[in-house]
């Protein structure tokens, strides 16, 4: 049993692996492909992220002093990619969004909604917005399963 377990792990860090050496392989040939036009590089980029995690969708902000940006969208429920469509936004000071601008490194979050940005009248939290229950985090990141 312990042995078929250890093959059961390495086959997992290998599928693991050759996902995110694909992905890779996929942002350089649209890098290549358009080296002027960055909205494509970035819209592979969140695709392959999101795939890799096993997100249900992802989001892509680029940062503008204290205030972020919509860079790309993949998979994103309606009512969230209308609610940040060309629009600058600042994110709550207490939240995850703005921990990372101000560290300027990643920020994992277990559950968004056990989050002071997760309040009424904040983006995720609006009624008409389908957020997962569960935000699981990223395997590349955190090894969750």
């Amino acid at each position: 049993m312990k042995l078929f377990d250890e093959v059961q792990a390495k086959t997992l860090d290998l599928e693991e692996s050759l996902q995110q050496q694909t992905a890779t392989s996929e942002v350089l040939q649209i890098i290549s492909s358009s080296p002027s036009d960055l909205a494509p590089v970035f819209e592979k980029i969140l695709e392959n992220a999101t795939r890799v995690c096993g997100a249900e969708f992802g989001s892509m902000n680029l940062v503008e002093g204290d205030s972020l940006r919509q860079a790309a969208l993949y998979n994103a429920p309606a009512a969230f990619a209308a609610a940040r469509a060309n629009r600058v936004f600042r994110p709550h000071p207490e939240g995850p969004m703005a921990a990372a601008i101000r560290t300027k490194k990643a920020v994992q979050i277990a559950d968004v909604r056990t989050t002071a940005a997760y309040a009424p009248n904040t983006v995720l939290s609006w009624p008409n917005l389908a957020v997962p229950a569960r935000l699981s985090l990223c395997r590349c990141c955190g090894k969750t399963r």
